[in-house]
């Protein structure tokens, strides 16, 4: 419309236009340091014109101080205030340093956005051996009823200490969640004490301890006082509405029908398990797969041909027109959108669930670099077996679309084994499926490592 200005951005897999009369371009600020004379007494600024100082904010000038929005970074009118008072204390003869470590920021958005301590990048940063949970408002009893489950909680730890030490959060209110994370991290909270502390029912900071638990648990099985394991129900429900264990189980069963691999696994001799479990390895260890003199001298050169047709017979692997191994699941040399680097070394999962076992599967760190089925955004997730050590998306969904079984098991199994950058973007993409099921990260890996590590037990 004319008069009107507006941005197009992507939501969910479909673009959205948010159209308004003014926009409002937060462009920075610049400090007032140019006609306060600084250089003519020798006080250095940079680039930008803020007062270079150092950590007891000290100027290039001995017995100078400066404080607040001239020295730069960060802005806030509570560190203006807390340099006022530090600058003043080491002016009379303190040596005080300043510390940012436990800031908190708020962006007051709807949702709010805020944060306090380190994130994933600058975890990685400073090479600390971190761990994300992140928790979806969907979860939190208190979002639930107030009809507004929009955003998450997120809670990075040090996996080597269990120290919490930062937090990001996506939510109506968020910020009222601050402190009591800006006390955990000062006073060297784990997260282990951090659940379990006393939370109020119905309170949005419920969340915080259901995040905590998130490190060591799947909270999907949890009562609603979040301290015990509840056992799924036997009753049959929509797909949508059932308990993680009754999916898992139903799914189960249908691959047990289709490609039931461990089944065909033990249909083999001493041998040529042997040869598959060989095979395995060699392509998770070295990225190739077993070449046919090493196949010989396992089962002898009059018995490769035999070998690898039963193998190929069973699905256990897939041959290509020559005859030479090019998959084994869940691994294949072939090229597909889910590339898996272990030791050092690169090779393709046949597909986003397959992927997720790997870790587990050869007890390696693995990074997993994939895309969005829905709209090609990027996904990254890293593992350590069954561990979710970190993501570059807060809420990776996991979509299975399940047919009937037919002549070929990579085609019958599924037709879609997907990965999903969110919980939205998931419905969007089951509301178009027949017998399609989602699962969270941590649901979907347990579901792969379920079906797959027994293949090298």
């Amino acid at each position: 419309d004319e008069g009107l200005h507006g941005l197009s951005v992507e939501v969910g897999g479909s673009v959205k236009t948010f159209a308004a009369e003014k926009i409002l371009v937060a462009t920075g600020t610049a400090p007032n340091t140019r006609k306060m004379g600084l250089k003519k007494v020798g006080i250095e600024r940079d680039e930008n014109g803020f007062i270079k100082v150092d950590d007891t904010l000290r100027t290039s000038i001995e017995g100078i101080y400066a404080a607040g929005d001239v020295i730069g970074e960060p802005k806030f009118v509570y560190t203006a205030a807390y340099e006022g008072g530090l600058a003043a204390q080491n002016a009379l003869g303190s040596s005080q340093i300043r510390d940012y470590s436990t800031l908190p920021w708020v962006i007051f958005t709807d949702p709010q956005v805020a944060g306090v301590g380190l994130d994933e990048r600058m975890a990685q940063s400073l090479g600390i051996n971190f761990q994300v949970s992140v928790l979806p408002l969907s979860q939190v009893p208190r979002s639930i009823a107030a009809r507004d489950t929009r955003g998450f909680i997120k809670l990075i730890r040090d996996r080597d200490t269990d120290l919490l030490i930062g937090t990001r959060i996506l939510a109506p209110e968020g910020s009222e969640l601050l402190m009591q994370i800006v006390g955990a991290i000062k006073n060297k909270t784990t997260t282990r004490e951090l659940a379990a502390m006393f939370y109020p029912y119905l309170t949005l900071s419920e969340g915080i301890k259901l995040a905590a638990l998130g490190f060591t648990q799947d909270i999907h099985k949890l009562s609603c006082c979040s301290s015990m394991v509840v056992k799924p129900s036997s009753e049959k429900t929509v797909v949508h509405e059932e308990s993680f264990s009754a999916k898992i189980k139903l799914l189960m069963e249908q691959f047990s029908q289709v490609l039931s691999l461990v089944e065909r696994q033990k249909s083999l001799d001493g041998k040529q398990i042997q040869v598959h479990q060989a095979i395995l390895l060699t392509l998770a260890e070295e990225g190739r797969p077993l070449s046919l003199p090493e196949i010989a001298d396992i089962v002898g050169s009059d018995h490769v041909a035999t070998t690898l047709k039963i193998l190929g017979e069973r699905d256990l692997v897939i041959l290509n027109k020559e005859g030479e191994i090019v998959s084994a699941y869940p691994m294949t040399t072939e090229k597909t959108p889910h590339v898996v680097t272990i030791n050092g070394r690169s090779i393709y999962a046949v597909c986003a669930f397959d992927a997720l076992a790997i870790s587990a599967m050869f007890k390696k760190k693995v990074i997993i670099d994939s895309e969005s089925s829905m709209t090609g955004k990027p996904i990254q997730i890293k593992l350590n077996q069954e561990e979710i050590l970190a993501t570059n998306l807060p809420n990776i969904h996991v979509g299975i679309r399940m047919q009937d079984p037919g002549s070929c098991a990579a085609e019958s199994i599924c037709r879609e084994m997907v990965f999903l950058e969110s919980a939205e973007v998931a419905e969007e993409w089951r509301k178009h499926k027949e017998n399609a099921y989602i699962f969270n990260l941590a649901e979907a890996m347990q579901l792969s490592i379920k079906y797959f590590t027994p293949l090298l037990s």
